[in-house]
Order: C-alpha cells, then sequence, then structure tokens
C-alpha cells in the first residue's frame, strides 16, 4: 500500500479535542485565560513551585458581540505554514463518534455550558452564533437546579442542535474539511528519515502507512469497555445480541445527521431506522430490559427504552443515584475555577493528583433533566431502580417451544431475581494506557510513568520532552485537572498543545 507524508502533525481523531486543537493552531488569537501553568497573565509561581491565580473569577467576556459576530461571518485566513496537517478518523469527518453518540442516546441538551466550545477565538462565540441565528430559545437557563456556596451563575446549557450546528460553522469558517482522511490506525512507530531526522510512522488498517514529524493522539477512550465480571463470558459468547455494552449500540449506529432535529423527531427516526436494522439491539417493544450502570448514559438509555416500546425497565445501581448538572464537583466549573487549577498545579505528587481528580468527579451522575425524566417512568410503572446492589449471576434460560426468544435469568445482591429479554451494559470504559490499542504503542516507543492506568505527560502534554508524541482528553487528567476528558479539557489541552507546536514548527 502506499506511503503518504511526512507531515508536520498528524492527530488521530477527529472530536472536539482535535476541532479544539485546530482552531487553536490555525488562527491567530490571544486568549489572556488560557488555563497553562506558564500563562503568566492568569497564574504565578513561587520558587518552591506554588501557583495563585491572578484572576478571581471565571471570566466570559474578551471581546465585544459585535467584534466576535464579525469573527464568524468571515473566512478566516490560515498560516500558510500550517497547511501540512492531517487529520485521521475512522469514520473520515468530523465529531462523527460524538454525533452517534448523541443521536443513540438522545441527548437534547449539553451537560456543560455555552461558553465551553472548541471554538478558540473566544469564550462568548456559541452565544453569540445563537443570536446571529436567532436560536436563543436552545439556550437553556439551569441556574435554578444549581445550588452551592461556589455559585456563579447564569449557567446556560445549549442544545444539541445548536451546538453541532456551531461545530459545523467552525469546521466551514476555518476550511477544515480538508483536513480530515478516512482510516483507522493500528500502529505507531517511531523511525529515522534519510536526513537524520525522527519520523513516526502510522500504518492504517488498510496497509497504508501515513509518516508524520509529530503526532497528536486524540481518540477518546470508549475503545476498553468495562465490562462487569459477572458479564464477561456472557457479552463474549453473545451470538443473538441481547447482551451490549453501550458503546455497541453507539458503533452501530446509522443515524447520521439526527442531531439536527428537534428530540421527538430524533426518537421517531430512530424508530424508523430500527424496524430496518433490528440487529441494532433496539428492537425493544413489548420487552423487559435490563440496564446496569449509575451514570448519564444508563438514564438516557432507560428513558429511550422507554419511547421504544419496552415493557418493564430495570435500572441496576451498585450505589445510590447521584443527581448533579455537571459531572464534577462546582468548583471546578464556575466561580474559583482558576484558584482550583493553581491549587492542582501546585501538588508535584501526582498520587495526589489523582486523588483529586477522584473526589472532584465522584463517580457517575445523573443530570436533573435525565432524574425527572426518571422519575416519570417510575410513576407510570416502567422503569425500577434498584440502587446499592450488584448482579450476581445473569444465565440464558433454555428456549421455550412456543416462544422465539430466550429469556436472562439475573439474580440480584438484594436477593432478588429477574427474567428480562435485553440486557444493556452502561458501565463506562476503562483507564489504562498500557491496554489502550493506540497508548500501547507509544510505551513500546518510550516508557513513562503511570499512576492508576493515566501516563505522567510533560506540562505540554508530550509523552515525553520534545518527544513530538501529544496526547489529549482523558490520558491527559494528571496534568490538565478533573475535566480533561470534557469540552473544557479539550479547550485546555489545545492550548498546551499549539503552544509548544508552534515553538517546534516555528510559529510565532
Amino acid at each position: 500500500m502506499g506511503l503518504t507524508g511526512p507531515y508536520d502533525v498528524v492527530v488521530v481523531g477527529a472530536g472536539p479535542h482535535a476541532l479544539a486543537l485546530l482552531t487553536r493552531l490555525l488562527v491567530d488569537v490571544d486568549d489572556k485565560y488560557e488555563e497553562r501553568p506558564n500563562n503568566e497573565r492568569l497564574f504565578s509561581a513561587t520558587k518552591k513551585g506554588k501557583f495563585q491565580t491572578k484572576v478571581k473569577d471565571n471570566p466570559q467576556i474578551q471581546r465585544t458581540p459585535r467584534q466576535i459576530a464579525a469573527f464568524l461571518n468571515s473566512k478566516q485566513k490560515q498560516k500558510s505554514c500550517l497547511h501540512n496537517i492531517c487529520v485521521v478518523d475512522e469514520y473520515g469527518c468530523w465529531m462523527s463518534q460524538w454525533e452517534k453518540q448523541f443521536d443513540v442516546l438522545g441527548i437534547s441538551h449539553l451537560r456543560s455550558t455555552l461558553f465551553v466550545h472548541p471554538d478558540a477565538f473566544d469564550l462568548q462565540s456559541l452565544a453569540v452564533f445563537a443570536a446571529m441565528q436567532k436560536r436563543e430559545s436552545e439556550m437553556l437557563d439551569i441556574s435554578r437546579s444549581i445550588r452551592g456556596s461556589k455559585f456563579s451563575g447564569p449557567f446556560i446549557i445549549p442544545s444539541t442542535a445548536l451546538f453541532w450546528d456551531f461545530c459545523c460553522h467552525i469546521v466551514s469558517n476555518y476550511g477544515l474539511e480538508k483536513y480530515v482522511k478516512k482510516g483507522r490506525v493500528l500502529d505507531i512507530v517511531k523511525t529515522i528519515d534519510c536526513n537524520g531526522c525522527r519520523v513516526y510512522t502510522l500504518t492504517m488498517s488498510d496497509g497504508s502507512k501515513i509518516q508524520a514529524k509529530n503526532v497528536v493522539i486524540s481518540t477518546g477512550n470508549t475503545t476498553l469497555k468495562n465490562i462487569p465480571i459477572w458479564a464477561e463470558e456472557i457479552y463474549v459468547a453473545n451470538t443473538d445480541r441481547t447482551v451490549l455494552h453501550s458503546s455497541d449500540l453507539i458503533q452501530q449506529s446509522r443515524c447520521k445527521g439526527i442531531g439536527k432535529m428537534p428530540l421527538e423527531n430524533m426518537f421517531n427516526a430512530l424508530l424508523k431506522l430500527d424496524s430496518q436494522a433490528p440487529s441494532l439491539g433496539w428492537n425493544l417493544k413489548g420487552k423487559n430490559l435490563l440496564i446496569v450502570g449509575g451514570g448519564l448514559s444508563s438514564g438516557h438509555l432507560a428513558i429511550k427504552a422507554a419511547m421504544m416500546g419496552a415493557k418493564q425497565i430495570h435500572l441496576v445501581c451498585r450505589s445510590q443515584i447521584k443527581v448533579r448538572q455537571f459531572d464534577l464537583s462546582l468548583d471546578w466549573i464556575g466561580r474559583g475555577r482558576f484558584k482550583k487549577l493553581a491549587d492542582f498545579f501546585s501538588i508535584h505528587c501526582f498520587e495526589k493528583r489523582f486523588q483529586v481528580l477522584q473526589t472532584a468527579r465522584n463517580g457517575g451522575s445523573i443530570t436533573p433533566n435525565v432524574h425527572e425524566g426518571l422519575t416519570k417512568l417510575i410513576e407510570d410503572g416502567l422503569l425500577t431502580i434498584h440502587e446499592d446492589t450488584d448482579v450476581w449471576s445473569c444465565e440464558q434460560q433454555k428456549q421455550l417451544e412456543e416462544s422465539n426468544s430466550k429469556k436472562w435469568v439475573v439474580e440480584l445482591s438484594d436477593c432478588g431475581s429477574l427474567k428480562v429479554d435485553q440486557v444493556f451494559l452502561a458501565t463506562g470504559s476503562t483507564i489504562d494506557s498500557l491496554k489502550d490499542p493506540l497508548l500501547h504503542h507509544l510505551h513500546k516507543i518510550s516508557e513513562v510513568e503511570i499512576v492508576d492506568g493515566l501516563p505522567l505527560l510533560t506540562e505540554d502534554l508530550e509523552w515525553q520532552e520534545d518527544s513530538g508524541l501529544f496526547v489529549m482528553g482523558v490520558y491527559a487528567a494528571l496534568q490538565l485537572g478533573p475535566d480533561a476528558l470534557n469540552i473544557a479539557g479539550a479547550r485546555a489541552g489545545a492550548s498546551r498543545i499549539a503552544y509548544k507546536l508552534n515553538k517546534v514548527l516555528g510559529i510565532s
């Protein structure tokens, strides 16, 4: 197969993190709120490495709405020296995985606020875009559902459709369509070219190879499914697709573009698709369903299953359901965020940083809106929630002559027993860079210290200093903080990597 490159930069993955990086690389912006420890306008450091913030609040105003609107309405000139960039994505276009996830789960609004998005130009860009499109009604004020000593509202979240259209506008405005190449990376090796310079060779699933001087891994952590021990054998051996992980539903979705529809139309479209492709695991009409997991995905799946005609839904959670708008503590979201970051940067023991990550996220949770939806299902007799409960075993009954289907008999830790037709595992992903399909190749190139599955990267999110290998997303959490995997982490990670690449590539 062919060999292309070498590119200055190859980005693996075309999700929100990669989009944030490209906008940060390709557009000359001055963002004094970049969340880098070496951003002297935001943080100061003592000789002992203790950081303090120079800004007491989390500001959102940098430019006027008129300035932002003018920027959004104009095609952006790109830095000519950065045209030699390639983005490799399994689906061959921007944010496909994100779109599939939101479509399949039927998510009407983002969990994060209006001021968190991939555009590097200004924090207010999405709000101004909504005003330009006369779509202010798609901005939902959730301030009343949020309480705490760290409150610094208003908190406004955008609709999925608004956010999606904004990202489409970013891609078009910056001319980013041409950067994406369809392909799946299987291997990354370090080589030396004829000039004695370092080059990375990426082997694709079709056998072709791409060479790059710098590589950014931005693929998320959805590839390592977290399968409970009791489900390992039945999940692997399951041929009738009655035991599925939530990521299976997302990966096999054919719901392209549905995210632009109103929520009720989204479900109608999914129902229509399901009648054409029952192998996707959505043939739920009149069936009993078990959903395992206590996070947001499990809540969305329960609501979705009810709308698709499930007869009875059982939601089994190992702990109590936690209801929170955000997936980390409020002081990381509103007033005091920069102080939290300064405190985090001041911790030089990475085991202690990991403890901060765990405390801030505090396990899975559901939003108040989803909680309302689940409560309605309980009142309607469609849903039973089993809290503080584990699944002990799950075995399939022998097929009865009068039935074309087999039942799963589920034994619970509370001594209860269920009979269900379908099992959905909304149990998330495992975070382990040693097992990650791509990052384990980086370990072969150069070993780095690991803290509970997370690699210890440099402050610029390099695998090792001046290695030219960068990592975005959850695997950068020891440097970025607890929202590394979120869009806020995408902005912060993009800032750090762009800062280093600009120096490496000689861009002012």
